[in-house]
């Protein structure tokens, strides 16, 4: 079956496999009748004594599952399920798991699933309108959390300037940044937000400071290289450019999100034109 491309095998320590047709998966899946459906869903569930096994593919398709037979997965299985729609570039996925808990009961991380996936979909507004809904609630003390719920705030306020300050969401967050990568976040927001206001002069040596600092993640210094290459071409800096890009390019390909994929080949394509 596999050497007909019917399957595909995954070996580790929970090996796995898969139709290797996506396409066919969803289609078998979408013709299997409700109660036929409901019934298979309970033979597996009884074979499945800790989905936390799965893998987050495999568990992100047991929750929507899950949820069509009407059943409730739990709020941490939607929470992994949500943040790997959204990482995978699925942000629509990622909304409907969100919200099949009531809005009563969402914690902090799942509501900071929400404002990716309703700011990826391009619905500022309303990723807007949720943060601030629930920021009242927010516990600072959850500290990943509710930094990375400020760095959505800010990158929602930089296309909703009327509705608040950036700078000062920032200032707020860098107060609270109490580890080296949350304070190199911060730093790398500041950047963009320079960026996004046409300071591109002045976001270059933050930058290009981020990029070649030692201590922070790979994303972070992808994404910092990435912008600086956009900023240096864009202030006729072109051979300082290619230069980086060349320096960066073991963090440039680090296996990344899709939304961060998405941005760093935007601002490189942008920087070669």
């Amino acid at each position: 079956l596999e050497e007909d491309g019917t399957v595909e095998f995954e070996p580790g320590p929970v090996p796995s496999v898969r139709l290797g047709n996506g396409l066919g998966a969803s289609v078998i899946a979408a013709n299997i009748p409700l109660g036929r459906s409901h019934q298979l869903w309970n033979e597996v569930s009884a074979l499945l004594e800790d989905t936390d096994v799965l893998a987050p593919p495999a568990l992100a398709g047991f929750v929507a599952w899950t949820l069509a037979c009407g059943a409730d997965p739990g709020p941490e299985r939607i929470l992994r399920a949500a943040q790997y729609a959204n990482d995978s570039g699925t942000p629509s996925d990622a909304l409907g798991f969100v919200r099949s808990v009531e809005s009563a009961v969402r914690g902090q991380e799942l509501v900071c699933e929400e404002v990716r996936a309703l700011s990826a979909l391009g619905e500022y507004q309303d990723a807007y309108a949720v943060l601030t809904q629930f920021e009242p609630g927010f516990d600072p003390n959850q500290r990943e959390s509710w930094m990375n719920l400020m760095l959505h705030k800010a990158a929602l306020l930089r296309s909703l300037p009327k509705l608040g300050d950036a700078q000062a969401v920032l200032d707020s967050a860098g107060a609270r940044g109490d580890s080296t990568e949350a304070a190199a976040a911060v730093e790398l927001a500041r950047a963009e937000l320079l960026m996004a206001e046409g300071d591109y002069a002045l976001a270059v040596g933050p930058l290009r400071e981020l990029a070649g600092r030692a201590g922070v993640s790979d994303r972070v210094r992808a994404l910092a290289s990435s912008a600086a290459a956009e900023a240096l071409a864009v202030t006729v800096h072109a051979a300082d450019a290619l230069a980086l890009i060349g320096e960066a390019q073991r963090f440039l390909q680090t296996p990344l999100p899709a939304p961060d994929q998405s941005v760093i080949v935007t601002r490189l394509v942008y920087a070669l034109f």
